[in-house]
């Protein structure tokens, strides 16, 4: 009995454990078939915003640069960096989002459900016909920046 239960806290429980990691860092539906879109139809030079956390499977899934994620330790001026991309995200005024868009050459921003929650937006308020193009819209939005400096 105490060999049953030393393998069931050493092997089983861990094992769950990261099946469970495994399982929550899945993309949903929407965010592959968004991923896929990005893959197929962005240049492959593009850079594309996301959530912090969206960052690692924009690379992953889309081959596409993104501006920031989880995997932050030799990036330069990082706190500047979150900074900007939270501003970006929550800010409601145009020059001001397509000022960060250019600093970090942001072709695409891709906005999730992800990123509704983790800024506390609904919507991106800067956004308007002029200077962003709606180019995917299935449960995640992906705008093209039209304007530059």
């Amino acid at each position: 009995t105490a060999l049953i239960a030393f393998f069931i806290i050493t092997t089983l429980l861990p094992l769950l454990a990261t099946a469970n990691v495994h399982i929550n860092n899945t993309p949903t539906p929407a965010q592959a078939a968004a991923f896929s879109w990005l893959r197929d139809h962005a240049p492959p030079d593009s850079t594309v915003l996301s959530s912090v956390k969206e960052g690692q499977a924009i690379a992953y899934y889309t081959k596409k640069k993104n501006v920031m994620d989880t995997n932050f330790l030799l990036v330069q001026n990082i706190d500047l960096r979150y900074a900007d991309i939270v501003s970006t995200f929550t800010t409601r005024f145009q020059t001001e989002a397509l000022e960060k868009l250019n600093k970090y050459a942001v072709d695409y921003i891709y906005f999730s459900d992800d990123a509704r929650k983790t800024y506390a937006v609904d919507e991106l308020l800067f956004v308007d016909s002029t200077c962003f193009r709606r180019l995917f819209n299935e449960g995640v939005q992906i705008y093209a920046v039209v304007c530059r400096k």
